[in-house]
């Protein structure tokens, strides 16, 4: 056989590699690579290619059967460990290599890897790397797996078919293993500024929802899509008394100063009751409860939110007087009903609120306080809901622009439950609501005896005109 070089033999130097191009064994040719490899095409096992050694040794057996056959002698017992393991059977014996070799170098189906091979490999590694890297920031953990599957693909099919149709050989491990460490480490980038931009989000909302709120949205992210739906909620509205004067009054710094304390004061206090809040509108405040999560307890949670920046308020309006400020009291309306709740706008913009008759019934509540000189004044359908023991009821109030009354209500702290004056104020406010003579003179005495009742005095006024019964009309929001 001849091993052919591809250099002179002039050129050849002692001691030096030299690279081989082929061997030629008579007529043959055998491709290899430069160390004088070849790589192997194996075929599937074929019983009929080979016969055991006991028939061969038979006295019947007929050698002219094998006449002009190239016949290889080899072993395939396991003690003798001439086992091999190839791509199509895990215990070939070695001679049915060398058979296979023989087979390749006679049918002349060799398996080349073209000299432009690894410029190929290479080229493709980086394309696909730089491609990978661009999308999988701008697509979705779906989007990123796709991608990064039909690249391994693309590069799997490209092999494949360059082996059964050109007998070629292409590596496709190495870009495969390129795909999984570009998308692995796309894919981790993804997911930290993914969990910054949760967080970011949950410190932003914080100051708008309550904690629980803020987990079901981050759990249900369709809920923040366009679109309402009807729903039962208790809605709470919420404002300061003359705060229009004290901001004619005061210098933007103070003014500044004062307001977010007050409703930095006022948001925690809804937000520890799981209220959502729907808007602040200056010194306004806009409180939804039982949306976008559902809250069994909407009506209590309202009540008991109320009272507390009931007394939050009390206690600011103190404090700042001692600053000089003279601050009015908050009044509260409450009401409970059906309404529509969701994400109204546009695509570029849109804002979650309610829109429904119960919500303008809320406003005209916290109106209604400062006719009657009350802080909190709630709907029937609210105290109905709700488990607090302790109210007190006001009157059938016919708001403006409603055609029907709303019995309304004053809740009070839970310790005055047991307090006599309510008990007074419920005795005369019985009298009066059955039209009798004697409800004037009650109130009259439950006003002087309690002169810081501003709601007794109210009913002492009204039946001292001349006016009687609990319905109450109101001409002003």
């Amino acid at each position: 056989y001849i091993i052919d070089t591809g250099i002179p033999a002039a050129e050849v130097r002692a001691g030096e590699p030299v690279p081989i191009n082929d061997v030629r064994i008579g007529a043959l040719v055998v491709p290899t690579d430069g160390e004088g490899r070849v790589w192997l095409h194996y075929t599937r096992p074929a019983p009929q290619r080979s016969l055991p050694a006991w028939r061969v040794l038979s006295d019947d057996f007929d050698a002219s059967s094998l006449a002009g056959d190239i016949v290889l002698v080899g072993t395939s017992a396991v003690g003798l460990k001439d086992l091999r393991v190839t791509p199509l059977n895990p215990v070939a014996a070695g001679v049915e290599i060398q058979a296979s070799l023989v087979e390749q170098a006679l049918l002349g189906h060799f398996l080349r890897r073209p000299a432009w091979a690894d410029a190929a490999e290479l080229l493709y590694l980086l394309v696909l790397t730089l491609t990978l890297t661009l999308l999988l920031p701008r697509l979705r953990a779906l989007g990123g797996a796709l991608a990064g599957s039909l690249a391994v693909v693309a590069a799997g099919g490209a092999s494949w078919y360059m082996f059964t149709v050109h007998r070629w050989l292409l590596d496709p491990v190495l870009p495969s293993l390129a795909v999984l460490v570009v998308y692995s480490i796309g894919s981790a980038i993804n997911y930290v500024r993914a969990d910054t931009d949760r967080r970011e989000i949950r410190r932003a909302f914080r100051h708008y929802l309550a904690p629980a709120v803020i987990d079901s949205l981050m759990s249900e992210p369709g809920r923040l899509s366009l679109g309402g739906a009807k729903r039962v909620a208790t809605f709470l509205f919420s404002d300061i008394a003359d705060f229009t004067t004290l901001v004619e009054q005061l210098e933007p710094t103070r003014l500044v100063r004062l307001l977010n304390e007050y409703l930095d004061g006022t948001c925690q206090i809804v937000l520890r009751h799981g209220g959502t809040i729907d808007k602040i509108v200056g010194d306004a405040v806009h409180v939804i409860f039982n949306a976008p999560t559902d809250q069994p307890d909407h009506a209590d949670r309202a009540v008991a939110c109320a009272l507390e920046m009931d007394e939050f308020c009390e206690a600011y309006a103190r404090r700042v007087r001692q600053r000089g400020i003279t601050l009015g009291h908050t009044r509260i309306g409450i009401n409970t009903g059906v309404a529509v709740v969701g994400n109204f706008g546009g695509a570029a913009r849109f804002d979650y609120t309610a829109h429904g008759d119960a919500i303008n019934t809320a406003a005209r509540l916290e109106g209604a306080n400062k006719l009657l000189g009350t802080h909190i004044c709630v709907s029937e359908s609210t105290r109905a809901a709700t488990t607090h023991p302790s109210y007190r009821p006001i009157g059938r109030l016919l708001l403006v622009g409603k055609t029907s009354s709303v019995a309304v209500y004053e809740p009070l702290p839970v310790q005055r439950a047991n307090d006599p004056a309510l008990s007074a104020y419920c005795e005369a406010y019985e009298h009066m609501e059955r039209g009798e003579a004697d409800a004037a003179t009650l109130f009259a005495r439950l006003s002087a005896e309690h002169p810081d009742d501003p709601l007794a005095a109210f009913h002492a006024r009204r039946l001292a005109a001349g006016q009687s019964g609990i319905d109450i009309i109101m001409t002003q929001k």
